[in-house]
């Protein structure tokens, strides 16, 4: 049987790569869950599809020109008026919340359009820190770089 997966979260029910979205997915039962990391430019791993915030929050500008700090300020439950606020995750987290289930995870680390510095090996560490390396073992579970 299929694994089904969701992507970015629960992104049409709640803003994309938010908690609100991921812990909505787990309760819709999802087999997985698949997110995107970027880095701030304090080197904090955060959780967001886009280069840019602009199309997901209130702000504007690329993420790597942001410390967490300004980035958490922002409201990334932009583009619907019926959702709650929602601030950007940290990859810890989002790892935080899904240690306890059975929840498989793909992490894309979105390291194409912007070549952030060791932005593979502060991924895997974080999984690391966190308990998950025993879930590698399943072909669900990984940690994409494009």
């Amino acid at each position: 049987m299929p694994a089904l997966f969701a992507h970015r979260g629960a992104h049409k029910d709640l803003p994309e790569n938010t908690m609100a979205a991921f812990e909505r997915a787990l309760d819709q039962e999802a087999d997985g869950i698949e997110l995107d990391v970027q880095a701030t430019s304090d080197g904090r791993l955060v959780v967001c599809h886009d280069e840019t915030v602009d199309r997901v929050s209130d702000g504007t500008g690329l993420v790597v020109d942001h410390s967490f700090a300004e980035l958490r300020k922002l409201n990334f439950a932009a583009g619907n008026e019926s959702w709650a606020p929602a601030s950007i995750p940290l990859l810890d987290e989002v790892l935080d919340l899904l240690a306890p289930t059975e929840v498989s995870l793909n992490i894309e680390l979105k390291n194409s359009v912007i070549r952030y510095q060791n932005l593979e090996e502060k991924a895997a560490e974080a999984v690391r820190a966190h308990r998950w390396p025993t879930r590698w073992s399943s072909p669900a579970s990984t940690i994409a770089a494009w």
